[in-house]
């Protein structure tokens, strides 16, 4: 037990590990090959031959370590033993407890609690992406020129609402769950339900509901492709594939 524990995370860190430093390989690889650019050559490579073996010898040692750690948990038959276990579900463990249950004021009051932090979670989460989606909609944002100077700023200006509009979703699902649980607590001393056994709530996506989240969804990809075209998107992606194209049999 413990043995398997020690091998699924010295496996997770090494994947971790591998995973950051070939990121940190590339961006590296990249600024160098555009240093050489900006000095006056050109038509260097950015991602050259020389600056990448010179990285081989850094990651071959990570890179066997871990797959040599894939392969021994494979053949021990090393895995999550979690893995197959149902999903730990706070809400279907309210929704046993209160089955036999008559609601108490202060059960209803955890239930409306609940609702209202879900409704406040996803009007945080879309508000706080408003700065990002207004980003996008600006074509000055997207110069055709100084595209790493581009990247930058799209992160700069969008990671940090991106991340407290997670923040502000991982909120609201924490204090849910500690509502959950306090309903749950609540019930153990609520009166027990006399008469027809309650039926269990549902809380699966209707039909009705999936099919008019997924018509949405499609308008509004319909539309943004329709203002992409509008605003030259569709030209600028066809000439950035034909120089591409070219440079790869080196016509470019």
């Amino acid at each position: 037990m413990q043995k398997n524990k020690v091998v699924l995370t010295v496996q997770a860190l090494l994947c971790v590990l591998l995973t950051g430093l070939l990121s940190f390989a590339a961006l590296s690889i990249y600024n160098a090959g555009m240093s050489v650019r900006e000095s006056g050559d050109v038509l260097a490579w950015i991602y050259n031959p020389e600056d990448i073996q010179a990285w081989v010898p850094i990651i071959a040692p990570l890179f066997l370590l871990s797959l040599i750690v894939t392969v021994y948990a494979a053949v021990q038959g090393i895995r999550d033993e979690n893995a197959d276990k149902p999903v730990f579900d706070q809400e279907n463990i309210r929704d046993l407890a209160v089955l036999r249950k008559d609601l108490t004021e202060e059960m209803k009051k955890e239930e409306n609690t609940q609702r209202m932090i879900t409704i406040l979670g996803i009007v945080a989460f879309l508000l706080l992406l408003v700065p990002v989606l207004l980003y996008f909609t600006r074509p000055t944002n997207f110069p055709q020129t100084d595209l790493e100077g581009m990247f930058i700023a799209m992160i700069s200006n969008c990671l940090p609402w991106m991340i407290l509009s997670i923040a502000a979703l991982a909120v609201s699902f924490i204090l849910k769950d500690r509502s959950l649980k306090k309903e749950t607590e609540l019930s153990r001393q609520a009166p027990s339900h006399e008469g027809e056994p309650k039926k269990m709530k549902s809380h699966t996506v209707n039909s009705r509901t999936r099919t008019i989240a997924s018509t949405v969804i499609l308008i509004l990809a319909v539309i943004f492709i329709i203002l992409g075209i509008f605003d030259g998107g569709a030209r600028d992606v066809l000439v950035k594939a034909v120089n591409i194209c070219t440079e790869c049999v080196g016509l470019g």
